[in-house]
């Protein structure tokens, strides 16, 4: 998740709902491999649809973006 948070309760009520928030910052700290493998551990051999917003790909990857992120996914991961 990039963007603002509307309520200081915004996380923990996506969590209290049985949202998985997966941040930049895992990747960063953990690597793509162990984020997908949460994601296996979670959900098993489960059908499961992955949403990545397009605002966290740096601009360079994704031109017309609205609010790109500057020095984003892409450009952590290479």
């Amino acid at each position: 998740m990039r963007g603002p948070l509307y309520s200081a309760t915004d996380l923990t009520d996506d969590r209290a709902l049985g949202f998985e928030i997966v941040r930049t910052t895992d990747f960063d700290q953990i690597g793509p491999a162990a984020v997908a493998e949460r994601i296996r551990t979670r959900t098993g051999d489960a059908a499961v649809y992955v949403a990545v917003d397009i605002d966290v790909l740096d601009p360079a990857n994704a031109p017309a973006t609205g609010t790109p992120e500057a020095g984003g996914l892409l450009s952590l991961m290479a």
